[in-house]
Order: structure tokens, then C-alpha cells, then sequence
């Protein structure tokens, strides 16, 4: 990234910020201009991040909006965390078979985001025509992404039809699973996230 993209993602935040205050507050774009003594336009260019304001004006908003300053650039100084998992590191990182025609790869644990959050990303290979499996339950939500096939999915009472491209979310609490093996081979990823 180069040294003056990485300044101007100072004013887009501020901008930003700076509406979704005065939206929260219920001021409009033109009141807010007027109170601070500046035109209307100027205003649109530092709420869309396209001028640097001075810090002055900048002062005089959050004073307005009744926020900090240091509220208005939050944002850009917090730490966004990635959690990166290795190859070598996934644990059953090569096929292994979870019954005839059905196989299963799991992608690696991730254990934590923000001690939050569990994530179990897993790729679902199914050959077997005639496979379904028993509803299950679970804590929190999955998220299937059809790679290729297509098949029923049950999620309570529900019948969902996936086919290649489709996904599905849900919560896992409620009863759910493949109803039917439509057309094979079906290749789905699979993320069981819940909540600590």
C-alpha cells in the first residue's frame, strides 16, 4: 500500500464517524454545517472523506455533535485482529472418511477471535446418491456454501433445495440436516461458528 493511500484513510474515517454522529443525533447535514460556520458542500466533503479538514473545524463538529475528538478517530487507530491458519497446522488435515461414499475435511480450528467466537470450517465431499444423515443439534450458526450438486437441506421444518453457488445460514440450535443427495457429487463448505 503506498505511503498516501494510507493518509487518506485518516479523513475518510473521520468522515465517517462524523455521520454516523450527526445521523445518531438526528442533526442534518445543514444544521450541523451552519452551527460550525461552514458551507453545506464543505461539509459533504469531509463527512465522504474527499478534503483533510482542519483540526479547528474538525474540533468544532465534535463539539457540536456533543462527542470527543478522539471519538471521531477511534476507529482508525483499533487493532483489527486475523487469525491465519497454516496448512501443516489443521489438525485431520488429510480426507479421512466419515462413512462410504461420504468424506470430510477439516480446514483447521480457529479458537478464538476476540475470546469470542469458535470456528470450524470444514469442506464435505458426498458421493453416495442415496446418503442422509440424521438431523442434528448443536450451539450456535453454520453457514453452507454449495461448491458443486445439489441437494435438500432441513433446517426444522423447512426443506431448503441448494445447487451449486447457493448458501445457506442458519441457527444450529434448531434440528437440521441433508434430507437428500439430488445430484452427486456434492462438495459443500461447512462454518460452525458459536460463541464462547
Amino acid at each position: 500500500m503506498s505511503v498516501r493511500r494510507k493518509k487518506e484513510r485518516l479523513p475518510v474515517a473521520i468522515g465517517r464517524e462524523l455521520r454516523v454522529c450527526r445521523e445518531r443525533e438526528g442533526i442534518s447535514a445543514v444544521d450541523l454545517a451552519r452551527a460550525a460556520q461552514i458551507s453545506g458542500g464543505t461539509l459533504s466533503k469531509i463527512e465522504r472523506g474527499t478534503i483533510t479538514a482542519s483540526l479547528t473545524i474538525i474540533q468544532s463538529l465534535a463539539r457540536i455533535l456533543g462527542v470527543s475528538l478522539s471519538t471521531l478517530i477511534k476507529r482508525t487507530e483499533r487493532r483489527r485482529k486475523v487469525i491465519f491458519v497454516r496448512q501443516a497446522d489443521v489438525i485431520g488435515s488429510s480426507v479421512f472418511p466419515v462413512q462410504k461414499g461420504v468424506y470430510n475435511l477439516d480446514l483447521g480450528s480457529v479458537d478464538s477471535y476476540n475470546d469470542l467466537l469458535n470456528t470450524n470450517p470444514s469442506l464435505v465431499v458426498i458421493y453416495d446418491n442415496e446418503y442422509s444423515n440424521m438431523s442434528s443439534q448443536g450451539k450456535g450458526y453454520v453457514l453452507i456454501f454449495m461448491l458443486e450438486g445439489e441437494m435438500i437441506y432441513r433446517h426444522g421444518l423447512n426443506s431448503h433445495k441448494l445447487e451449486t453457488g447457493d448458501s445457506l445460514f442458519f441457527d444450529a440450535e434448531n434440528w437440521h440436516g441433508l434430507a437428500k443427495a439430488v445430484k452427486t457429487p456434492l462438495k459443500f463448505l461447512q462454518f460452525n461458528t458459536c460463541f464462547k
